[in-house]
């Protein structure tokens, strides 16, 4: 059987899925250059109506807003002037801020050249009540750059300093932060105890931001975990509470999160218009690093929609920001991205490439859990390079791992490449064996496609028939939550094997007018709907609710369009601020359209009868 299409891609898709993550935990940010301030440290406090000695709490105060550049500014300016009132410590204090503003920004040689000074400052001075918030901040740029080893170690030393000096808010930081490095290490229990210790400790605080990142990270990990349906009540919750706190940077976040989650779910546009929301609102802010995590969801979420030419336009826009970046993980995330992007194109020699290289990176910055992906990948690439052997040692390898880290996503997807791998090789009971403990898949289409054709090749045809038209009401779930319009149109391209596999079982079950209709409901499902559409509905039917979604989302994009033109132009904050406000009503509009016409869970395939041919043929 051809390797490509059903659970390649599937499979592909689910892997990247699971390791969609927020870039960091309180914010995202943009790479900026760092520009001295063009007046003195007394003419900028004076403009901002401070006294000179508050020019550190100025910063901290844009800070909070996200406004990175402006309070990198501001603490320029208090280097200076406690430089030269020979403050030391206060050039110190200002000096960690930098480089927080830097790591915000995405500037990691700046933030690490001025976090370190800090600590070193610090430690000379004997600061040690203030060490703790510097070993955090040397601990979130080393999960960023990938360096988990070095970030762990950063955060016990925070810990241990703000336990030291009775220093509450300070130790909570730091064990809010420890769950994010261990979620990547693949200790997922551990994880999930840390996310939820963080968010008691912010209630406890009174910290709403850090209750609102351990509750946005727990909810990223389990999507991560596959657990996409509670994930989504997490993460609306989230979004109330940064909304609430004014924090439209990790907004822009949750609004990846969620489309990641509504796309395992199945339910592509309202994920593509989530992922939409997410890159207009980081590229307002100036966030670059976070515009690159939704580009990165808009690929995927395009793959699976059936067209990889633009997948891999919106990865090589997303992976140049992140290579400028110096993201190294990303980047090698990317990497497996563009393999299974490639492998369903047909460009096997580049898709192996890329899967090794991908695999390398992870290897280097001990990444187990995304090692895992990246051996499904190879996996892939090296069965359709027709190295079966190899294949299969890379996926077992995979499964071993995934097994040992306790993540029943990557459990169903190695089960799932190790079982295509074995029908390939015509072993159909030890496809089935390798499946038998896979309940995960609800959502899925690939797995049901592979039993499928198992039970076919062991001639248990009712079974086969079952899981094929089960692998087939899930891709038409898919499609159907597209819309109308060039994605939903051209969907099955891709993904004429299920369909396929349940006409060749209805033609060994002897049914020849269920495969024909079938078959015939691909060629003309757009042309049939529409037909459909008119019949129930009629020139008095209700014709707004069909057509909302699309006006809706036409809307969404004018004035995505119009707000993009009006800042280009300058001379247009007002102009800008009411289209902002329209962005947001248009948005809300649709995803409470949304929650009201939910799909349902049965399927409505309106397929072409063999009668209603037959009435349309010549004698």
């Amino acid at each position: 059987m051809k390797l490509a299409g059903a659970l390649g891609l599937a499979l592909a898709l689910a892997l990247t899925a699971a390791c969609t993550r927020p870039r960091s935990p309180p914010h995202d940010a943009v790479r900026s250059e760092h520009k001295e301030p063009s007046a003195t440290p007394a003419e900028l406090a004076a403009a901002l109506g401070v006294p000179a000695e508050s020019l550190l709490a100025a910063g901290r105060e844009r800070y909070g807003r996200a406004a990175y550049d402006s309070a990198r500014v501001i603490w320029g300016a208090e280097v200076a002037r406690a430089g030269a009132a020979g403050d030391s410590a206060a050039v110190a204090r200002a000096r960690m801020w930098l480089g927080l503003a830097a790591w915000q920004l995405t500037d990691y040689p700046a933030a690490r050249r001025e976090g370190e000074a800090a600590l070193a400052m610090k430690r000379r001075l004997g600061l040690d009540a203030e060490l703790s918030r510097s070993y955090n901040a040397l601990g979130l740029l080393a999960w960023n750059e990938g360096r988990h080893r070095d970030a762990l170690e950063s955060f016990d030393s925070a810990g241990t300093t703000a336990r030291r000096n009775g220093d509450r808010a300070g130790a909570a930081r730091a064990a809010a932060n420890v769950p994010l490095v261990q979620a990547e290490l693949g200790d997922y229990d551990a994880a999930r105890r840390g996310f939820a210790a963080a968010r008691a400790a912010g209630r406890a605080l009174g910290d709403s931001l850090l209750e609102a990142n351990a509750l946005a990270n727990a909810a990223m990990l389990e999507i991560r975990l596959g657990n996409a349906e509670p994930a989504i009540g997490m993460l609306a919750d989230a979004r109330a509470e940064y909304a609430a706190i004014g924090n439209e940077a990790r907004q822009a976040n949750v609004l990846g999160q969620l489309a990641t989650a509504w796309r395992t779910l199945g339910d592509l546009q309202r994920a593509i218009v989530l992922a939409d929301s997410g890159v207009v609102m980081a590229r307002g802010l100036g966030l670059q690093q976070e515009v690159a995590a939704e580009l990165e969801v808009l690929a995927d979420l395009h793959f699976q929609a059936g067209s990889p030419r633009l997948a891999l336009g919106r990865l090589a826009e997303a992976d140049s920001m992140d290579t400028r970046l110096g993201l190294a993980e990303e980047h090698a995330i990317n990497l497996r991205r563009r393999s299974a992007i490639l492998l369903d194109m047909g460009e096997v020699g580049p898709a192996l490439g890329a899967a090794r290289e991908a695999l390398d990176v992870h290897r280097r910055g001990d990444a187990r859990a995304e090692m895992i992906y990246d051996r499904i990948q190879l996996g892939d690439a090296l069965a359709h390079g027709g190295d079966s052997a190899a294949a299969r040692a890379q996926v077992d390898s995979a499964a071993a791992d995934a097994a040992r880290i306790g993540s029943m996503t990557a459990v169903r997807d190695a089960a799932g490449m190790g079982a295509l791998l074995a029908l390939q090789a015509g072993d159909a009971r030890g496809a089935l064996r390798r499946l038998s403990h896979i309940t995960n898949d609800a959502y899925d289409w690939a797995v049901p496609d592979i039993r499928a054709g198992a039970l076919l090749r062991l001639g248990r045809l009712a079974d086969a028939q079952a899981e094929a038209e089960r692998a087939v009401a899930n891709l038409e779930r898919e499609r159907a939550s597209l819309g109308t319009g060039p994605l939903r149109a051209g969907y099955f391209a891709s993904r004429a094997g299920p369909v396929s596999r349940l006409v060749s079982v209805l033609l060994a079950r002897h049914d020849t007018a269920g495969a024909f209709a079938v078959a015939g409901s691909v060629a003309g499902r757009s042309l049939e709907e529409r037909a459909a559409r008119g019949d129930r509905e009629g020139p008095e039917a209700d014709g707004g609710s069909r057509a909302a979604p699309e006006q809706m989302l036409q809307r969404i994009q004018l004035l995505e369009e119009e707000r993009s033109d009006a800042g280009v132009k300058g001379g247009a904050a007002e102009l800008r601020e009411q289209l902002d406000r329209a962005l947001v009503t248009a948005r809300m509009s649709y995803e409470e359209f949304l929650a009201r016409h939910a799909a349902p869970a049965g399927l409505d395939q309106h397929r072409i009868s063999v009668a209603a041919v037959q009435s349309l043929l010549a004698d």
